[in-house]
């Protein structure tokens, strides 16, 4: 109907057919595929940058429980248990065993048994492994207290070695001068817990990259 008139259906008809060559226009159908293709590179696009940020956080969380985390955790567990052992064998022998520390011990001039001689010997020891996986790995530490904290350890470790090692005079001046180098004992525990996150979170990453895969597959 044009104007309030009725049109006759043949020439609606012959309208349609006059409008179908200009949808089926190889300009029109080029522009189309275009836009098609133009659509799924970006979705394309950003499936790999996905890909690639999951990949890319993948291997940062490998970095850091091979060369730091999972390293120092083994070696603190294992320094931890060489010193229950000395600790216990030192106290039965003293006469004050609540109050015991090794630096102040070592820093007054008292003698150890054999066995204790060389359980120290082997803590410190472990204690020379840590000191280069901090300097040679402190850069995957994300956090600042435990960075800090790391720097306690560090410390701690060659002060400890230099006083096994006879290095500092002994008496009660030297004590109070390194009385706040001892081990922070707080440190296994976080590094546990961080090396537990790591994994948690790799754990997820992993398998959100078999999703992936299962993906690309049924794609194909």
């Amino acid at each position: 109907m044009e104007g309030g008139q009725l049109v006759p259906e043949y020439l609606e008809t012959e309208q349609h057919k006059e409008q179908i060559p200009k949808l089926l226009n190889p300009t029109v159908i080029a522009a189309l595929i275009a836009a098609c293709v133009a659509f799924f590179s970006v979705v394309l696009s950003f499936r790999t940058i996905r890909i690639q940020r999951i990949e890319s956080e993948r291997q940062e969380i490998y970095k850091k429980l091979n060369s730091f985390y999972g390293p120092m955790r083994l070696h603190l567990n294992s320094s931890n248990e060489l010193y229950e052992l000395f600790k216990t064998s030192v106290k039965k022998r003293i006469s004050n065993p609540e109050t015991f520390r090794t630096l102040p011990f070592i820093l007054n001039g008292n003698e150890f048994s054999d066995t204790e001689k060389e359980l120290l010997f082997q803590i410190i020891k472990i204690g020379k492994k840590m000191e280069k996986i901090i300097n040679q790995n402190a850069g995957l530490i994300d956090d600042d207290n435990l960075h800090k904290e790391m720097i306690d350890l560090n410390t701690h470790i060659i002060i400890i070695r230099s006083a096994y090692n006879g290095k500092f005079e002994t008496g009660k001046e030297i004590e109070e001068l390194l009385k706040t180098k001892t081990f922070p004992n707080e440190i296994t525990t976080r590094i546990d817990a961080t090396f537990k996150e790591l994994k948690k979170r790799l754990a997820k990453l992993n398998k959100r990259k078999k999703e992936r895969k299962k993906e690309r597959k049924f794609l194909q």
